[in-house]
């Protein structure tokens, strides 16, 4: 009963600490396992190093996680901590589906093959961080940058893949001179900037965007799938960046942006809203037809080169 005591006693205090922001409590998952937050996890965590003595005390918000060697931790339900620490090649995380685990401070993965950050559930990134390569061969978890209210930039920084993408209001996801390939949807509120043409920009399903998207260098965003611009949303930046799209474009309510890019569609347009053309650079060709339900509007003398039918509706 005493040595019980104790452990709770510790637990608490470890909490207590944490909570206070006095200092992150580094929890090892030294055993696999699933961890379920916020519950008590029985042997998986050391909170003194890999190979040392088990402890069932819960890693908080205010800790960081490190896995270690050979060790896959399974996330079972949501979670929130500060930095998470994929130690070596063959340390892995499994985000179960349904489930969001939140990193509010740095990410970093030495996983290769099928280890490293796995789906089928969600990584949020709410801090200053990497966007690192999440797994190479395994199961691509869904991505999150931000948390929708705070401002944060997540930095792509190697070679990375994965399903849904999601940046959120007032954060920023910087492609630098790597590849990116998303197999699922993406969503735009906040800002996607491109700042280098090195590596691939695949997006290869449907693309929402309610922000912007930002060239700072010429590369290429090829999207397979259709594009959505919504109400404030724009495509534009300081180099003349490409847009590809394989399928439909469709403008919802509001006024949406084309500034000095080049976009070539292969589908139908439809505006709904108001299009906006706001700058002589690049080329904007519709190759599948306009109905435009809406209205286009141009402050710059620029060509909308249509390839197909032009349908005005009132």
């Amino acid at each position: 009963m005493r040595i019980r005591l104790i452990y709770i006693l510790s637990c608490l205090f470890i909490s207590f600490i944490g909570i206070n922001n006095l200092f992150a409590t580094i929890y090892y998952a030294r055993t696999s396992g699933t961890w379920i937050p916020g519950t008590a996890t029985a042997a998986i965590f050391s909170i003194t190093s890999c190979p040392t003595a088990l402890s069932s005390c819960n890693p908080g918000s205010g800790d960081e996680i490190q896995v270690c060697t050979g060790i896959t931790l399974t996330v079972g339900g949501d979670g929130s901590i500060t930095n998470l620490n994929l130690t070596t090649t063959t340390s892995k995380v499994v985000i179960n589906n349904g489930f969001t685990l939140t990193v509010s401070g740095t990410l970093t993965n030495s996983g290769t093959t099928t280890n490293g950050v796995n789906g089928p559930g969600t990584i949020k990134l709410t801090g200053t961080t990497n966007l690192t390569a999440m797994t190479p061969t395994g199961t691509a978890p869904n991505v999150m940058i931000g948390d929708g209210t705070t401002s944060n930039t997540v930095t792509l920084n190697i070679n990375s893949f994965c399903t849904n993408l999601t940046v959120k209001s007032n954060a920023t996801l910087t492609l630098a001179g790597f590849s990116i390939t998303v197999s699922g949807t993406t969503t735009v509120d906040g800002t996607l900037t491109i700042s280098s043409g090195t590596g691939t920009k695949a997006f290869n399903s449907a693309v929402t965007v309610n922000g912007s998207v930002n060239f700072t260098a010429i590369e290429t965003m090829a999207i397979t799938g259709s594009l959505t611009m919504n109400s404030g949303s724009s495509i534009d930046g300081s180099a003349i960046g490409v847009v590809t799209v394989s399928t439909t474009l469709s403008v919802g309510s509001g006024t949406s942006t084309l500034g000095g890019i080049t976009l070539t569609l292969t589908g139908a347009a439809t505006i709904d809203g108001t299009l906006a053309f706001s700058s002589t650079s690049g080329t904007k060709s519709f190759n599948g037809g306009v109905t435009v339900n809406g209205s286009i509007s141009f402050s710059q003398a620029e060509t909308m080169a249509i390839t197909g039918s032009l349908t005005m509706n009132s």
